[in-house]
C-alpha cells in the first residue's frame, strides 16, 4: 500500500507540474507574464508565515487577556501583501483572469509553503550534523 501511495503522490506532483507549465504557457502567450514563478512563491511563503504567526500570537494573547494588537497587525500586513498581489495580477491581465490567477496561486502556493517550511527544517537539521550529547558526570 505504501508503494501505491508513493506512486500516487509522484503522479500527482507530475500532473501538477504539467498543469503549471500549461498555465504559464497560456498566460505568457496572451499576457506576456508567467503567473506561477518563484518570485510569487516567496511572497506567498512570507504571507503564509506572517498570517500563521499573527493568528497564533492573537489567539495566545486573547487567551491570557493580553495585547492582541500585535497579532492583528501581522494579519493585516499579510492581507495587504495578498491584496498587493491581487492588484498586480489584475494589472497584468484582465479583472476576472487576475482574480482567477490569484486564486490558483493561493491554492498552489500556500500548501507548498507549509510543506517547504518543514522540508527546510529537516534539511537544516540534517546539514547541521548535530550529534547526541552524553552527560558523563552524573
Amino acid at each position: 500500500m505504501k508503494v501505491l501511495t508513493v506512486i500516487g503522490v509522484l503522479l500527482l506532483c507530475y500532473l501538477l507540474l504539467m498543469f503549471i507549465n500549461y498555465i504559464n504557457e497560456k498566460t505568457y502567450k496572451k499576457y506576456k507574464f508567467k503567473c506561477i514563478e518563484m518570485d510569487f512563491f516567496i511572497v506567498y511563503a512570507v504571507i503564509t508565515g506572517i498570517a500563521y504567526y499573527g493568528n497564533s500570537w492573537y489567539l495566545k494573547e486573547l487567551a491570557i487577556d493580553g495585547d492582541i494588537l500585535n497579532g492583528i497587525l501581522l494579519m493585516i500586513f499579510a492581507a495587504v501583501l495578498f491584496i498587493f498581489i491581487l492588484v498586480l495580477n489584475i494589472k497584468r491581465t484582465t479583472f476576472f483572469v487576475g482574480i482567477g490567477i490569484t486564486l490558483l496561486q493561493t491554492i498552489i502556493y500556500v500548501p507548498l509553503a507549509v510543506v517547504s517550511f518543514f522540508v527546510l527544517l529537516l534539511a537544516l537539521a540534517f546539514f547541521s550534523q548535530t550529534k547526541p550529547v552524553y552527560v558523563i558526570n552524573k
